[in-house]
């Protein structure tokens, strides 16, 4: 990482303060996730997980560096977008109910991101174009069927 992309991250982070005021266990997030997607793997690294609220994500997004990287087939595309994603979202704000899902869609295989609301609720983040996408319109309108869940 670029020292100026440090710096970046840095300035901005003190910009977004999470609420971190609801949270829920890996066993009752399992569950719920199951229940969403009962054929899919899913991994919880925490004990503890905080929700996360929708607009805090529309905040977030601002921090999501991949957006402003080129596709490229093969080298940089969609689960480095969601991974990297991940990964500064995760070295701010460890044990929030963040990560990413790959799904088989239409299209074939892809991977983004995912969070759960304070209202319990799962959504999709598209890192390659910032934007999120109900749990509703995933299956509808993309036709996304999860396979693989990491939080």
């Amino acid at each position: 990482m670029t020292k100026w992309t440090l710096k970046f991250v840095m300035a901005i982070q003190d910009t977004i303060d999470l609420k971190g005021d609801v949270y829920t266990s890996y066993r009752d997030l399992e569950k719920y996730l199951h229940r969403c997607f009962p054929n899919s793997h899913i991994f919880i690294g925490d004990a503890r997980i905080y929700l996360i609220y929708k607009d805090e994500i529309e905040k977030f997004s601002a921090l999501n560096l991949g957006f402003y990287r080129d596709y490229i087939r093969e080298q940089f595309d969609c689960e480095d977008y969601a991974i990297s994603f991940k990964g500064i979202f995760k070295l701010f704000y460890g044990n929030y109910a963040f990560g990413t899902v790959a799904v088989e869609s239409p299209r074939g295989r892809h991977m983004l991101n995912c969070f759960i609301d304070e209202f319990r609720k799962f959504w999709y983040f598209e890192p390659q174009e910032n934007k999120i996408i109900s749990l509703e319109d995933g299956e509808k309108v993309y036709g996304y069927r999860p396979f693989d869940i990491q939080i």
